[in-house]
């Protein structure tokens, strides 16, 4: 180590009472207690996202859950449906149908309504309908890879 990073080293690891020529803007208060109110407040304000994140999730499952009934109830076959998160306000849902149903015109446009219908009636946040037609070759890891962690257990 050079000279220069001796002194840092030595500076950054001694207790902060004020940095090297800055001051607390005020004079009321020291370094520390600025970044212990910092941290008690990152840590409020991570509390309140996990919970947004959760409330969302418990939301987006429940409207992905009406479309799968919904598709059954026009036997349309879900094969499989995914979950994710994107932001604690925006998730996605992977449906995968049956490659029959998928490539039947009128039986995907009518997914396709009722998930619009579903997303017009959701206020509290935003959440995507993805579809996709079932194969052998699909690969949960990839899909897992893809963020989409929640897998629909019917």
């Amino acid at each position: 180590m050079n000279k220069t990073q001796d002194m840092i080293t030595s500076s950054v690891n001694t207790e902060i009472q004020n940095p090297l020529n800055f001051k607390v803007v005020g004079g009321q208060f020291t370094a520390d207690e600025v970044l212990n109110a910092y941290f008690k407040g990152k840590e409020s304000v991570m509390k309140e996202v996990k919970e947004l994140i959760k409330s969302g999730l418990q939301l987006s499952s429940v409207s992905s859950n009406y479309l799968f009934e919904k598709l059954k109830n026009e036997t349309i076959k879900v094969e499989e449906m995914y979950l994710r998160f994107v932001t604690p306000k925006e998730f996605d849902t992977l449906v995968i149908i049956a490659d029959e149903d998928y490539y039947n015109k009128e039986k995907r446009w009518n997914a396709y309504k009722y998930a619009r219908e579903i997303n017009k009636s959701i206020d509290d946040l935003s959440l995507n309908f993805s579809f996709m037609p079932h194969s052998e070759e699909i690969d949960n890891s990839i899909i897992a890879s893809e963020g989409f962690v929640f897998k629909y257990d019917k």
